[in-house]
């Protein structure tokens, strides 16, 4: 993959995996981070998903867990985050961490019906941080992973943090120039900016408040790629 960088006429390659790479292990940073700062007195467990076969994995089924562990939970469930990663012998399996309240202790998922595609483990954690040795295992993840396999998930309940600090974690997604610039806005209106991609590269980062009897609108686009 190639970036130009349209100030200089710079020509970088990039390389696809590790920009995946990268991007999980700063997203899982973040998750964790936020967690840790902003959500006490919960409870915190490490589910490992194991498939029987080596061929038995499907993009559907973490996306079925993941809603039935919603379902299961509902407003208990403040937080999830999950990683995939290839066994030595090929098969894809996955470390769920989720953050629950009021709840002790968690049932074998496998036994339940909420995991048939093979075994499950549940550890407790006592640091959300710990998933990150699983998102931080660069050589494990150079294998081949299935097509259309995503690598990782984070996710954080509105009910969990207050709703400047869960936009704040949202734009840990964006990359880190484009956070920047929108941090440098008053955090009273730093929410209410919007970045989107634009056709061709680069972002449109718009910032809209209303606030009577004024109306207040600032937009800047930057065809900047790196």
């Amino acid at each position: 993959m190639s970036l130009i960088n349209k100030q200089t006429g710079e020509i970088i390659e990039l390389d696809k995996k590790q920009m995946r790479l990268g991007r999980m292990k700063r997203r899982v940073w973040a998750w964790a981070n936020f967690l840790q700062k902003e959500v006490s007195g919960c409870s915190l467990f490490m589910i490992t998903l194991t498939y029987a076969g080596v061929d038995d994995w499907s993009p559907l089924h973490i996306s079925q867990f993941r809603m039935a562990l919603r379902k299961m939970y509902k407003k208990k469930l403040l937080g999830y985050a999950w990683v995939a990663e290839l066994q030595e012998r090929g098969a894809v399996h996955y470390h769920v961490m989720v953050y629950l309240k009021g709840v002790k202790s968690l049932p074998h998922f496998d036994d339940i019906g909420l995991w048939p595609h093979g075994m499950t483990r549940v550890d407790r954690a006592r640091t959300p941080f710990y998933i990150i040795t699983y998102a931080g295992k660069a050589n494990q993840k150079t294998g081949k992973f299935p097509k259309g396999l995503r690598m990782f998930a984070v996710w954080l309940s509105p009910s969990a943090v207050a709703e400047h600090i869960l936009y704040q974690f949202k734009l840990t997604a964006k990359p880190g120039w484009v956070k920047d610039i929108i941090l440098q806005f008053d955090t009273l209106y730093a929410d209410r900016v919007r970045p989107r991609r634009v056709l061709g590269g680069g972002w449109d980062i718009a910032e809209m408040t209303f606030t009577s009897p004024f109306i207040f609108s600032l937009r800047q686009t930057l065809n900047r790629k790196l």
